[in-house]
């Protein structure tokens, strides 16, 4: 037990002598510990914004749909990037389309997995934004809000048909 003391000793001794030297590498390497924190940080976890339609690869785009930082758009701007992306669709090149193809074919797993589940984010959003101004409404409004919700939607179908 004699020994043990004696190594703790020593070794008090010896950072005592050093404290300065041990403060100053201790703190350097806490120092470098946080910039790679922040490094990591700010390339892998933060949030990401949208990239643009129809000037980012489609692996970009569908890769961005598969991001849980899609589920946090709000949900005009989910509904806006789906919207846009269908219109990218219509006027997709041989080459996009088949690189779209490779991409959708090797999502698997966990990825696939997020995808679906921002979809299914998103509608359930649009459901209970919609069943929100529909019981808002006086009782006698309900059918005019139904006549002009499918008005509104036919015509957006139109619209999108003829573009």
């Amino acid at each position: 037990m004699s020994q043990l003391n004696d190594i703790i000793q020593d070794l008090q001794w010896k950072l005592g002598e050093r404290r300065r030297e041990f403060t100053i590498g201790v703190s350097g390497l806490l120092l470098a510990l946080l910039a790679g924190l922040l490094v990591w940080w700010a390339f892998f976890v933060r949030w990401q914004p949208p990239p643009s339609i129809f000037d980012s690869p489609v692996q970009d785009v569908l890769g961005y749909l598969a991001m849980d930082d899609f589920s946090q758009l709000p949900m005009e701007d989910r509904i806006q990037f789906l919207l846009e992306f269908s219109d990218r669709f219509r006027g997709m090149e041989q080459s996009d389309s088949a690189t779209m193809a490779a991409f959708l074919a090797g999502i698997t797993g966990p990825v696939r997995e997020t995808a679906t589940q921002n979809i299914r984010v998103l509608a359930k959003d649009i459901m209970v934004d919609g069943a929100a101004d529909y019981v808002n409404i006086p009782f006698a409004a309900t059918r005019r809000l139904s006549r002009r919700v499918g008005s509104e939607v036919d015509r957006t179908r139109r619209a999108r048909r003829h573009r």
